[in-house]
């Protein structure tokens, strides 16, 4: 299955402007994990024919090592303890290796350089030795260096939005050849957002699956797809670099979002959920918040084990209590725990009136076995009834879900 570029048209024809202005010494694009810097970095590579290209890969292991990204371009004699001598030497390794050609410097994820690497990028700009196509992940601190090549250099800063639903759409159906059924669409584009790593997977995990099928000129969905292996992997890739609350707080979100700022207040510490949305983790939308994509709250949610998940479920619950009852009650629900008969019973009218009458005649079933008060029963029993269906209720005491 080939996945074309799709719907990057317009960042791809920026980036060649850019290379072919003279007062432009590079481009550093910076989006969200998975969005598609990377393709867009290598087809501005191949678009690139007529230059020397070279292309660099920081990773988090190799950032504590200087220079370990441009450790082709380290010259055998130079001296590890002259950086500067060392700059100028990669940067004259740079230009003898592109010739006569413009020399064109491509650097992957360059927000996990080491210092001393990217201050070579910063010197390959500034002395107009290589145009630097650099990509960074949104969210991620970058060096100093690094956020100078816009701030300071004169490079450009194209930020990646997700793709559009069209543009997904089109993607899908330009990698699987044919039409692909609506529900199956529609379902890739509300899980997938707009990421297009996270697209692929989604359509890679499903076919593998059995869950997207291939029917006579046209694919559509066969059952409910599951979560793949591979996209549990990236989502938990996201989770490990946080620390014991922040981990918490998403936690908590993935199991009660959306939540607002004072429910969340009673249950972490700020800075857990300024540092969880600073990981694009979390986000605020209005006053409340939750998780800033979908597919996290699948994984998390996957991967919590069954006691600590309990436990986070009856610390929101005490937390909403009988402000917000359907969710207390469903959150307890969840968690096994008993529900007190008027907890039940209000809950259950919430849940008439929220269209869920399956839910309401479980929690009216739940407060009619929850107390041994006969009156009190009856008082209870009556719009309880009228919520299962067992009797119609008396209008004189008539409340919202009976009506519901």
């Amino acid at each position: 299955m080939v996945w074309p570029l799709t719907g990057r048209e317009r960042e791809l024809a920026q980036i060649d402007a850019a290379r072919k202005d003279p007062a432009c010494p590079g481009v550093v694009l910076v989006a969200e994990a998975g969005v598609g810097k990377s393709r867009l970095a290598r087809e501005a590579q191949a678009a690139a024919s007529d230059a020397h290209v070279e292309w660099v890969q920081a990773t988090r292991s190799a950032a504590a090592v200087p220079l370990a990204a441009f450790s082709g371009l380290v010259p055998d004699d130079t001296r590890a303890d002259d950086l500067v001598g060392l700059i100028d030497r990669c940067a004259e390794a740079v230009r003898e290796r592109a010739g006569r050609r413009p020399a064109v410097l491509v650097v992957d994820d360059a927000h996990l350089l080491d210092p001393v690497s990217a201050a070579l990028v910063l010197h390959l700009v500034r002395t107009r030795s290589a145009f630097v196509i650099a990509t960074v992940r949104a969210g991620e601190a970058a060096p100093d260096a690094i956020a100078s090549l816009w701030k300071d250099a004169g490079a450009r800063r194209i930020a990646l939005e997700p793709l559009a639903d069209d543009r997904v759409r089109a993607l899908i159906e330009a990698a699987l050849g044919d039409p692909v059924q609506e529900a199956a669409l529609r379902w890739v584009t509300d899980v997938g957002q707009g990421n297009a790593l996270y697209v692929r997977e989604l359509v890679a995990g499903a076919i593998d699956a059995g869950a997207l099928v291939h029917a006579p000129g046209f694919w559509r969905l066969n059952g409910t797809p599951p979560t793949s292996a591979s996209l549990i992997e990236l989502v938990g890739e996201r989770l490990q670099a946080l620390g014991e609350e922040q981990r918490a707080a998403v936690e908590l979100v993935a199991l009660g979002e959306p939540l607002t700022l004072d429910a969340l207040a009673t249950l972490t510490s700020e800075p857990a959920l300024l540092d969880a949305e600073a990981a694009g983790l979390l986000a605020l939308r209005g006053f409340e918040v939750g998780l800033a994509h979908p597919l996290y709250g699948e994984v998390i949610r996957t991967q919590l084990p069954p006691l600590r998940a309990r436990s986070l479920r009856l610390r929101l619950a005490d937390a909403l209590g009988s402000d917000q009852p359907l969710r207390t009650a469903r959150l307890k629900l969840d968690a096994g725990a008993a529900l007190d008969p008027e907890l039940a019973l209000t809950a259950g009218r919430a849940a008439n009136f929220a269209g869920d009458p399956d839910l309401g005649e479980q929690l009216a079933k739940i407060a009619l076995a929850a107390t041994d008060d006969l009156a009190r029963a009856d008082g209870l029993a009556e719009p309880a009834r009228a919520a299962t269906g067992d009797a119609p209720p008396n209008p004189a005491r008539a409340d919202g879900l009976a009506s519901a």
